[in-house]
């Protein structure tokens, strides 16, 4: 049965403003495990979705896509609504008319104020570049906390395919504690986002650590898990505590063991000195000959004295 009306605008409405160009809205379809087809890509993002929900429903899709935008944008309150509207139709049968909404836990949504640290994990990988393992870096991530002492202290916010348009409402939106890019960085030291096409671009030195200087807010530790991306960190640990870049190339397996035994030492309680230096034992436990390349840039603060729980 289609979506009823009054369940699918607020849906296509929301996801528009989250996902409104081609780009995007291919990339959260296809890891949802929508098969497109011959969809014609509207040049109105919400004439785009009502296409791509429709098709998702179909195929029986439609949740598997909500819960991966959810795990992107959790706070952001219209996408919320529409979602936990979709779930209590489903819930009472998919009926002709919408069931009317009543106030309960938001679906998929962050608790206010809870108090707990808020990791931000920041994916690209532009159509025109090597292909990363950017999933398996956060499942990685994600793993460690799960397992560590402290794993209820931490959550965890992913957001892919991220745009230069889509930085800084990402932090206003999140408020994290730390920030994490993963992603491909340039020989002249920028780290590479998207563009409105899905295409590689990079982010100038002094545009990136202006947007963290103007929003660090609750920021504590910025991570750029990216090659040559050290420079920018120099930048960035102006206004932030504690950044971490990278001196040269770094290879998906290096960037995989440090960032997974990174967050296992913050999830046990350890000070973000004592997690970058088990980060980079472990690349070199792994005998991948790449303990020296991950940089800490602390000029502000002790790193050995910032521990986030405890």
């Amino acid at each position: 049965m289609p979506i009823h009306a009054d369940i699918l605008t607020p849906l296509a409405d929301a996801l528009a403003e989250l996902y409104p160009d081609q780009a995007s809205a291919r990339v959260l379809a296809l890891s949802a495990g929508l098969k497109l087809g011959q969809i014609p890509f509207d040049a109105r993002a919400s004439n785009t979705w009502i296409l791509l929900l429709a098709e998702a429903e179909a195929q029986g899709r439609t949740q598997p896509l909500l819960d991966r935008a959810a795990a992107q944008y959790a706070s952001y309150e219209p996408l919320v609504t529409a979602g936990q509207a979709y779930a209590d139709w489903v819930t009472a049968g998919r009926p002709m008319t919408a069931p009317a909404h009543a106030p309960r836990t938001p679906w998929n949504a962050t608790p206010p104020s809870s108090g707990k640290i808020k990791i931000l994990f920041l994916a690209a990988n532009p159509s025109d570049t090597t292909r990363l393992r950017v999933d398996e870096e956060v499942r990685a991530i994600d793993q460690s906390l799960r397992l560590a002492e402290y794993r209820d202290a931490f959550i965890l916010e992913q957001a892919h395919a991220v745009r230069v348009a889509d930085l800084q409402s990402l932090l206003l939106r999140h408020q994290p504690h730390v920030v994490h890019f993963s992603g491909h960085g340039s020989p002249d030291g920028k780290i590479i986002l998207e563009n409105e096409r899905g295409q590689a671009q990079t982010v100038l030195t002094r545009a990136l650590s202006t947007v963290f200087s103007v929003l660090k807010d609750n920021i504590r530790c910025v991570v750029l898990n990216a090659c040559y991306s050290q420079e920018q960190a120099k930048a960035i640990a102006d206004s932030i505590d504690c950044v971490v870049g990278m001196s040269t190339a770094i290879g998906d397996p290096a960037a995989l063991s440090f960032a997974s035994a990174f967050y296992q030492a913050l999830g046990f309680g350890r000070t973000i000195k004592t997690a970058f230096d088990l980060g980079c034992n472990q690349i070199d436990l792994a005998n991948l000959d790449e303990q020296d390349t991950p940089q800490l840039l602390a000029v502000n603060v002790a790193p050995d004295t910032v521990i986030l729980a405890r």
